[in-house]
């Protein structure tokens, strides 16, 4: 589970223009069965999921478009990101590593949810039963059980 610092400063330094919204689903809370994330996610963006492995390591993604069931759309502003918190016991400050999955004007395929999960680009795909492969932090194991996952809607700051 995400801590209220973990989303301040998501908000304050990740979501910049955007601003942290409901929880729309917590696999600990409601389940990460493929049906979970079809019956709470689709046409529901723009979202931000956030992927705990273990106690410390939390990554995730953002996309700036809905999730559809069937449908591929495209996002121009989706980025995947890790938190990183070196020594979380010392009250360490939170440092952020971002990677963006678009370049230019070119948009991040995001696959229909029932064809595998919740899917940013080639970064990470959030598969059925948490099944996590993530591609773009080096050092990590491809293919892992997640501890936990959230998805939270997004709207634009005013």
């Amino acid at each position: 589970r995400t801590t209220h610092t973990h989303r301040k400063h998501l908000t304050n330094t990740v979501l910049n223009g955007w601003t942290l919204g409901k929880l729309l689903l917590r696999a600990s809370r409601d389940g990460s069965e493929m049906s979970c994330l079809l019956d709470t996610c689709c046409s529901q963006g723009p979202t931000l999921t956030l992927v705990r492995r273990g106690t410390e390591d939390i990554f995730g993604g953002f996309i700036d478009t809905s999730w559809e069931a069937d449908t591929w759309t495209l996002s121009s502003g989706a980025f995947v990101f890790s938190l990183r918190n070196p020594k979380p016991t010392t009250g360490a400050p939170l440092t952020t590593q971002l990677g963006v999955l678009t370049r230019g004007k070119r948009s991040c395929p995001v696959p229909p949810v029932s064809k595998g999960g919740l899917a940013f680009g080639d970064a990470f795909c959030l598969c059925s039963l948490a099944l996590t492969r993530e591609m773009s932090v080096k050092g990590r194991d491809r293919h892992f059980r997640a501890t936990d996952f959230e998805v939270y809607s997004v709207s634009k700051s005013s």
